[in-house]
């Protein structure tokens, strides 16, 4: 009778704990994965708006000599410098990299707007992180972009986005350097006529003012924000 008595409290025993455990789950379950067009609808949108100002960080950089937030050594009219001074002040592929991205983490809220067009979710957002290649004939954009879209009990990560600009900035951008190295005035007329030509660009160059030169190199093979692509730079004579 003893170790039937004691059987049987471990039986309750163990009873008890399976309840408690199921009202635990029941209770506090881990919340729902929100699947399918909710999801997509939002990847969607943020990969748009990634295009979007993708195209604007593009544009501005080449209006002002491959910078987002123009140089010390700039014209007025924030047009920067690519030779003064005796110097080729010319910035590393690297660093235009980094001013689109620079403008992309910086602007990229005023296209998704706080996902206020999506009125049925609650939407969290956490710290943009952008990284831009350029290439000849492209510029490839990753953007690491964490947005926890919830509803009640549901709720769903993105993260990870990449998209591409068809432009040939990587083309121009060489074409400007070969230019600019080729002589020790910052200019070459010859040369980036030739250099022109041979990759189908339209030059002009304009008077700034009595020591200065503006240069725009023009593509009309990229369309930027439906526009032909310019990259303009200054040149101290």
């Amino acid at each position: 009778m003893k170790k039937k008595g004691q059987v049987t409290i471990f039986i309750i025993v163990a009873i008890v704990i399976i309840a408690i455990l199921a009202l635990y789950f029941l209770l506090i379950k881990p919340p729902k994965e929100i699947q399918g067009v909710y999801t997509d609808s939002i990847y969607n949108f943020v990969e748009e708006c990634i295009q979007e100002t993708a195209e604007d960080a593009i544009y501005e950089i080449g209006q002002n000599g491959g910078y987002y937030m123009p140089t010390s050594l700039s014209t007025r009219t924030g047009i920067a410098y690519y030779y003064a001074d005796n110097k080729n002040l010319m910035p590393t592929q690297e660093r235009v990299e980094s001013q689109i991205s620079a403008f992309i983490k910086e602007n990229l809220f005023f296209c998704t707007k706080n996902f206020v067009q999506f009125t049925n979710y609650n939407v969290s957002q956490g710290k943009i992180d952008v990284d831009t290649t350029i290439t000849k004939d492209k510029v490839n954009i990753k953007v690491n972009y964490p947005i926890t879209l919830s509803q009640g009990e549901e709720s769903s990560r993105i993260e990870d986005f990449e998209k591409d600009v068809e432009a040939r900035l990587g083309l121009v951008y060489n074409s400007i350097a070969e230019v600019v190295n080729s002589s020790e005035y910052g200019i070459c007329l010859s040369c980036l006529y030739d250099i022109a030509e041979e990759n189908d660009f339209y030059v002009e160059m304009l008077d700034y003012d009595e020591n200065t030169i503006i240069v725009i190199f023009i593509d009309r093979n990229s369309e930027i924000n439906q526009e032909d692509f310019e990259y303009v730079y200054a040149i101290e004579v």
